[in-house]
């Protein structure tokens, strides 16, 4: 039992060791006084992951202004992203308003998709 313990220990040890490495001096203040990964992980999510914080709630909202379809991705895939970032911030201050949803549909759709932007703002 000593030994699967001692072998945790220092696999838990590393483990922490290269979160902290991977860290930047700004994100490693979280961290303070935490020696266990999944703690870790934990805090890490709860400070900066997604819609749990501002900055990642900011994030997403970003990448939904950014969003255009591309050649490589269907028009399904492209709303189907944008659909992704909006329910990501629905019910915080951040959420995407149906009609700023519309209007980004609208103007980023090449002119030979106007018969969808047609049924979508309808």
């Amino acid at each position: 039992m000593g030994t699967n313990t001692n072998n945790f220990d220092k696999h838990a040890g590393i483990g922490a060791a290269i979160i902290h490495a991977s860290c930047e001096s700004s994100v490693k203040a979280y961290l303070h006084g935490l020696r266990d990964p999944h703690a870790m992980w934990e805090e890490l999510k709860a400070k900066l992951d997604t819609a749990n914080s501002r900055a990642g709630r900011t994030a997403i909202l970003w990448k939904f202004n950014q969003l255009r379809p591309t050649l490589n991705t269907s028009v399904a895939d492209y709303i189907t992203q944008l659909l992704e970032c909006s329910k990501e911030l629905s019910g915080t201050e951040q959420a995407i308003p149906k009609e700023t949803f519309i209007s980004h549909v609208q103007t980023t759709l090449p002119k030979s998709f106007d018969s969808i932007i047609d049924i979508i703002t309808h």
